[in-house]
């Protein structure tokens, strides 16, 4: 942690230039890490936790980013890049849950165009049943609309 921890106490000041440049030093850091620091070591998870927690927008912007960037340059795994994402949206601010929907979607896309993602597989993912749900509820709901408005066949 201490490879980190100067970089981690800049993101805390209250100044989003500074706080930028101290992420996109703490993911430089971990993309060129050797390996008791990179991003799968002790100190690298929790210096990604560390940014990806954090009640700043810009931290969460940038660290949102970086993350994204780790896994397109097959420096952290696509999972693991989802489900730290995941998990620090489920313990966001409400108003900071679009960085990490983009971020989401981006590694979705990303893991479907390099077929590392398969339906088969996301299927039974709880976020993608989840949608699902929610799109079966919008077509019953707009068929009730249709319904009552007589404009059923």
């Amino acid at each position: 942690m201490d490879s980190y921890s100067q970089l981690l106490e800049k993101i805390r000041i209250p100044q989003p230039s500074l706080q930028k440049f101290a992420v996109i030093s703490i993911f430089e850091k971990l993309r060129s890490a050797p390996p008791y620091l990179n991003p799968d070591s002790a100190p690298g998870t929790d210096a990604i936790t560390q940014c990806l927690h954090s009640t700043s927008a810009s931290v969460l912007d940038q660290s949102v980013r970086e993350l994204c960037r780790l896994v397109r340059d097959s420096k952290l795994d696509l999972s693991r890049g989802l489900m730290e994402l995941q998990s620090a949206l489920e313990e966001s601010d409400s108003r900071l849950v679009s960085l990490f929907v983009k971020g989401i979607g981006f590694l979705v896309r990303f893991g479907f165009q390099k077929n590392e993602l398969r339906f088969i597989a996301s299927e039974t993912h709880p976020f993608v049943k989840h949608t699902k749900d929610m799109t079966l509820g919008k077509r019953k709901i707009a068929g009730r609309r249709l319904v009552g408005n007589g404009m059923s066949s």
